[in-house]
Parts: structure tokens; C-alpha cells; sequence
């Protein structure tokens, strides 16, 4: 708990800096060769600070030698797996063909209706299955480990690990951008701003504990 104390400061503030240098990122032209050697350095230095922060949550806050050897191979690690992200994007787009296919092979194979919707929907559940929970379960351990000794293995879980990971992410992920986009019926200018400000600092407070509460459940054990 100590450790998340010091972590989690040091955390939110790297975190400003990295939206930030991507805000101003996305504001500078490309126009010259000039100024594009500069975006790519803006880029390169952003994709850097990413790669130290999060390397760092996963570890104890006076791992700073641990940090700089290993945030490298945490960026590769943490590339390999949004690939396989993409990867399942790309077969959710696709999977309307084939779920349209397969039922209507069943209707003509067996004389019975079925409906392509269903079989689109069932397997919209199961990618959303893969890939809010089992792929966060399995690469979570990963990245930790690999943050800690640059290694890719993987620990046992348990069963309080398989309940905590979504339940985490959701903090993480869906109830801050929920009150991001979310607009109150509220009458004023100063009501109004003041509900964006409060509604944002909650959000971005929820992302960064809900964040190093998750990488801390997923460090390997001490004979790791």
C-alpha cells in the first residue's frame, strides 16, 4: 500500500505528460521536412515516457535501474499483443461473411431456419469474451513479468484474478470514458464547466488507481 501511495502521484503526473506531448503532437505540422523530423522526435519521445511509466507501474517505486533496462522490452511485448488486438478487429469485421454462410449451410442442410443474426451475435459475445477477459487474464501476468525480468512467462491464477481483472478494467476503461462523454442536464456556464472539470479529474483519478491497482494483482510471485 506504500508503495502504491508513492507510485500512484508519480504515475498521474507521467501520464499528464504523455497526453500532453501527444496533444501537441497532433497540432504540429507536416508540412517541411523540418517539421516532420520534429513530429517523429515528439512521437519517438512520447512513445518513450509511455514505455517508462508503465514499465514502472508494475514494479516497486524504487525500481528505477529495473525500469530503464526493462521498458524496452515491455514496448515490445505491449506491441505484439495490440497486433493481436487488431488482429481480432479485423475478424470482427469480417465475421458477418462467415456467420452468414454457416447458417445458411445449416438451413439448407437440416430445413430449418437460422438466423445469421444469431450466429453474428453469439459470436460478437464470445470475441468480446476474448478479448475483455481472457486475453487481458493471460497477457496481464505477461507484461508483468517481462517488467520485472524482461522474460515473458506466465503465473498461475486464481480464480479471485479472473473476477478482479474485469472488474478492474471496467474502472480503468469503460467508467471513465462513461464520464467523459457523459452530459448532465445542468443549467449554467460556471455549473457546466465545473461538472466537465469534476467529471474529468474523476475520470483520469479512477484510470490511474484502478490501473496500478490491476498491475500490482498481476506481478508474478517472489520465486518468479
Amino acid at each position: 500500500m506504500t508503495s502504491m501511495r508513492e507510485k500512484l502521484p508519480v504515475h498521474l503526473i507521467a501520464n499528464l505528460l504523455i497526453l500532453a506531448l501527444g496533444y501537441y503532437w497532433l497540432t504540429i505540422p507536416e508540412s517541411r521536412a523540418l517539421t516532420l523530423a520534429w513530429s517523429i522526435l515528439i512521437a519517438l519521445i512520447a512513445l518513450a515516457l509511455t514505455s517508462l511509466t508503465y514499465t514502472a507501474s508494475f514494479l516497486d517505486s524504487k525500481q528505477w535501474r529495473t525500469v530503464l533496462r526493462n521498458a524496452g522490452p515491455l514496448l515490445a511485448a505491449a506491441l505484439a499483443i495490440a497486433f493481436i488486438y487488431w488482429l481480432l478487429a479485423k475478424w470482427n469485421a469480417y465475421s458477418p461473411t462467415p456467420t452468414f454462410k454457416i447458417a445458411s449451410w445449416l438451413t439448407l442442410k437440416t430445413r430449418k431456419p437460422f438466423k445469421p443474426a444469431s450466429f453474428l451475435h453469439a459470436a460478437q459475445v464470445v470475441l468480446w469474451i476474448v478479448r475483455l477477459i481472457i486475453m487481458p487474464v493471460f497477457f496481464l501476468p505477461v507484461l508483468a513479468a517481462v517488467a520485472s525480468n524482461a522474460r515473458i512467462t506466465w503465473r498461475r491464477t486464481n480464480w479471485r484474478y479472473w473476477i478482479e481483472v474485469p472488474l478492474l478494467l471496467l474502472c480503468c476503461l469503460r467508467l471513465p470514458l462513461f464520464l467523459i462523454y457523459w452530459v448532465p442536464n445542468l443549467d449554467g456556464f460556471f455549473v457546466q464547466s465545473t461538472s466537465v472539470a469534476l467529471r474529468f479529474l474523476i475520470a483520469y483519478l479512477l484510470f490511474g488507481i484502478a490501473w496500478l491497482v490491476l498491475a500490482d494483482r498481476s506481478k508474478p510471485s517472489p520465486a518468479q
